[in-house]
Parts: C-alpha cells; structure tokens; sequence
C-alpha cells in the first residue's frame, strides 16, 4: 500500500563566499520509504546574491562631515574638457575632516542565470592616504575644482537589480549608485556610469532624479528571464533610513 504523500519541508541554506556573494539553496525535501530525501533539479539551484555596499567604516567616514567639514574641493584625472567626468578615482579635500577617496574600479561579479563571472564597476570610498591619483601612462597632471559646501546630510543611492525566471530570483546584484552631499537645497551628486564602465559623473542641482541616472536600462535578458530593479536613497544624517 503506497505511503500518503508527505507536505514539503522548506530549508533554505546560505553558503557566503568571498567578497559578499552568497548562494542561497532552496531545498524541497520529501520524505518516502525508509527516510530518504527526493530533490529534483530546479529545487537543487542556487539563488546568486552579491552585495556591494560600503562598509561601517567608510559610512563613518561620511557621517562624521555632517554639519562639521567643508568640502572645498576635488581632485582627479578629468578626461574632457568639462570639470564633471572623471575616470576611476576622484579626492574629496574637506576642511576639518579627512580627505577621502571614491573609486569606482571593476570587480569580478556573477552575473547571468549562471553566474558567470563579469567585469562591474563597483564603488568603493576609504580616507585617503595620499597616494598619487590614477591617470593615464604617461599623463601625469590631475584638476582640483572648488566646491564650498557643508553638508547637512550625504545620501547613498543603492540600486537593487534582480534577475528573475518567471516569478523565481535567480540572481540579485546590490550596489551604491551614487553619493550626494546636500547643503540645504543645494545638492552634489557623485555618480557611476553603466555597470561595466569606471567612469564617474558630477552633477549639481536641486533634484535628486536629474542629478543620478536612470540605470534600470542598464539590466536586460531575453524571455523567460527579467529583471527587476529598485532603488533606494539612504539618509545617512538620519541614520541611515530611507528617503
């Protein structure tokens, strides 16, 4: 007489890897005849999740500029004539708080249902510790721009893209878009480019939408996959909670 059939058992199992990326098993285990455990294939794949975010250190970096250092200026390698676009590495020179570093550098990230290996430019920020800004061979000058501004609050824009095969996530990739300084309503924005660019953008206005860019368009599958992408904007004045 064949056994009734059991209800699944639903264990989720993290196995973290270097550099933040995680694999996330969900695993349907059915209990048959003498306890053993039937898995199919799809119920064996692994979720990829990869998360780049600044860490504690650099988020107390930035809080401790809040209402007390001015930046005055920046300082990297400009490519075009425009003082905003700026290749890899850019200074932040603040009165009365350290100087910092914000580099927008490759990492390799899976990618794709399969999480094959890419090339994503990932921002990073640290103090600076006075080394020579990247340039490049045989281009040896960089341009410091004046700013002037105190910030009152610094937001950290992080995008979230998430490939999905139908209603399943397959992979998610988190990562900082950008940093703005904002002094009452005046604000500058520290951008990234496309993912697989090193390239940033500077922008000043008044309104967050038209100071970061878009980058939703940068994420695209053929059928059945999608993605589907968020963003979130981070007051670090306010701790850290969502604007």
């Amino acid at each position: 007489m064949p056994l009734a059939a059991q209800p699944p058992i639903w264990i989720f199992l993290e196995d973290r890897g270097a550099g933040g990326t995680s694999r996330c098993k969900r695993l349907s285990q059915r209990r048959g005849i003498m306890g053993r455990t039937v898995r199919t294939a799809a119920e064996e794949a692994a979720v990829i999740e990869t998360v780049r975010l600044f860490d504690d250190t650099a988020t107390t970096l930035l809080k401790q500029l809040i209402g007390r250092a001015r930046l005055h200026a920046y300082e990297a390698y400009i490519m075009v004539e425009g003082p905003d676009h700026i290749y890899k590495t850019l200074r932040l020179e603040f009165e009365g708080g350290p100087n910092l570093l914000l580099r927008n550098a490759h990492q390799s990230i899976p990618l794709g249902a399969g999480g094959q290996e890419e090339e994503v430019a990932v921002l990073t920020l640290e103090q600076d510790d006075g080394r020579t800004l990247w340039h490049p061979r045989g281009k040896h000058s960089t341009r410091k721009v004046g700013v002037d501004l105190v910030p009152d609050d610094i937001y950290l824009v992080v995008d979230t893209a998430q490939l999905c095969k139908g209603s399943i996530p397959v992979n998610k990739l988190k990562l900082v878009q950008a940093v703005v300084f904002r002094e009452a309503g005046r604000l500058l924005a520290i951008d990234r480019d496309v993912w697989f660019d090193e390239y940033l953008t500077l922008r000043e206005g008044a309104s967050l939408d038209s100071l970061v860019r878009d980058a939703s368009g940068d994420w695209h599958e053929d059928p059945p996959l999608g993605y589907r992408f968020t963003r979130d904007v981070l007051s670090l004045a306010m701790g850290g909670v969502r604007v």
